[in-house]
């Protein structure tokens, strides 16, 4: 092997003294990268070269292929013609990739891929982001995932295409909005914040507390810190809202957002629910459809009580007990798809409807602990999206579950304890 490599090495060192030379000077050892000449030397030069003929011969760069692939996104990034585009009621995926003149053999291939574009949704009016080659041969289409970090990129290179899900690391920015309340709360917030997603988490925020609409008096005042994200200096929507304030009959009221693995919620500076039997039963506290006994369906567009409160989040998260007790029932029908009923104490029993999954240690009549996992996040029987219908009954008729749940799931119970105890610290520390 060693002659061999001795015999190529005039050779190369020909190729690389016919270039024009570059202001490089550097000093190779040769034994040191894979080319073993003599078992008791090593070969040391020093020489001036072209860094692009080095590339060429030996296929790897001195400064590594990490800070080589870095340098090849930076140029191409450089030559990429980047716009926005909105959302339009009735578009589709399909469609999308279409007019981007992505053909019907990438299309296909990305819609097989279901693992993949199931928890895809597209919202009207909300903003993709398109990245073309100056050629018109590369193509990137990415679609944000809110209120997570993650975005949905598709691409096209000629004839080959891929696409992927991945973490966006965005710019964030916090921003604070003050104000007053001038007719309803929710058009009086959507008057001094850039997004209607702010004004929704204010509101849920009080959600398990207030009926804002019946205790809300004109001229209160109310504040909202919330993050921005920016995609290269572009905005494209807000994240999490961080911390509210709210003045409810000469009162401030406060609530602040705590954050635990995969989800988060509103809390108070005392805590206000611990007399409650019931935990939340999912990670996010996202409200989407309230109890509501004169409700018009959004399927069947009759007016149909909704006897429970709708959780919207992405399919496949934990679904956990509420509160500890047996399993009285779970199957599957056609418009709560699937479901499980559960019988605790004092007359009370609690619905979970359209789950993805039951988990495999559900039984009828098995006990359940407090925060056990009991199924999945998902959209079966009558449904559009998504989410958990939770409901709860007691002595025989069912409630509205708001008043009876505390915000967060049993499993960051201790997380909880110990931020309302910060919080009751700071506030001591203030006064």
């Amino acid at each position: 092997m060693g002659k061999v490599v001795s015999s190529i090495l005039p050779s190369i060192f020909r190729i690389l003294g016919s270039t024009r030379q570059l202001d490089f000077v550097g000093s190779l050892k040769v034994l040191k990268y894979n080319f073993i000449v003599s078992p008791a030397r090593s070969l040391n030069i020093r020489f001036r070269i072209s860094m692009t003929t080095l590339a060429l011969v030996f296929g790897f760069s001195f400064a590594g292929p990490a800070l080589a692939k870095k340098k090849l996104k930076q140029s191409e990034a450089r030559n990429l013609k980047v716009t926005y585009k909105q959302i339009k009621s009735g578009d589709t995926l399909s469609s999308i990739l279409r007019q981007h003149s992505f053909d019907n053999n990438q299309i296909a291939k990305i819609l097989r891929d279901k693992s993949f574009h199931e928890p895809f949704t597209l919202i009207p009016k909300e903003e993709f982001r398109i990245s073309q080659g100056r050629k018109g041969r590369f193509l990137e289409l990415k679609f944000y995932e809110r209120p997570t970090d993650n975005v949905f990129v598709f691409w096209r290179d000629g004839e080959r295409s891929g696409h992927h899900l991945k973490a966006e690391n965005y710019e964030v920015k916090v921003r604070t909005a003050t104000g007053v309340v001038n007719g309803s709360i929710l058009a009086s917030l959507k008057n001094h914040v850039s997004d209607d997603w702010v004004a929704q988490r204010f509101m849920d925020a009080y959600a398990l507390d207030f009926k804002l609409t019946r205790v809300l008096k004109r001229g209160a005042k109310f504040s909202v810190t919330y993050e921005e994200k920016f995609d290269d200096g572009h905005f494209v929507g807000c994240g999490e809202v961080l911390e509210t304030s709210l003045e409810i009959n000469g009162e401030m009221k406060l609530r602040k957002f705590v954050n635990f693995k995969n989800g988060g919620s509103f809390i108070a500076n005392d805590w206000i629910h611990k007399s409650r039997p019931f935990y939340s039963p999912v990670n996010y506290l996202r409200i989407t459809s309230s109890y509501n006994p004169r409700r018009l369906h959004p399927i069947t567009r009759r007016r149909q009580p909704h006897l429970g409160v709708d959780f919207e989040l992405p399919k496949g998260d934990p679904i956990y007990t509420a509160y500890a007790g047996r399993v009285l029932r779970m199957g599957k029908n056609r418009a709560a798809g699937r479901y499980i009923v559960i019988r605790h104490p004092n007359g009370l029993e609690s619905y979970y409807n359209h789950l993805h999954k039951i988990h495999p240690d559900i039984k009828k009549g098995k006990y359940v602990a407090n925060g056990q996992v009991i199924g999945e996040i998902g959209c079966t029987g009558y449904c559009t999206k998504p989410h958990l219908h939770f409901a709860v009954k007691q002595n025989g008729r069912f409630i509205n579950p708001v008043p009876k749940m505390k915000s967060y799931p049993f499993v960051e119970k201790k997380l909880i304890s110990r931020q309302i105890a910060s919080n009751k610290k700071s506030q001591k520390v203030v006064k």
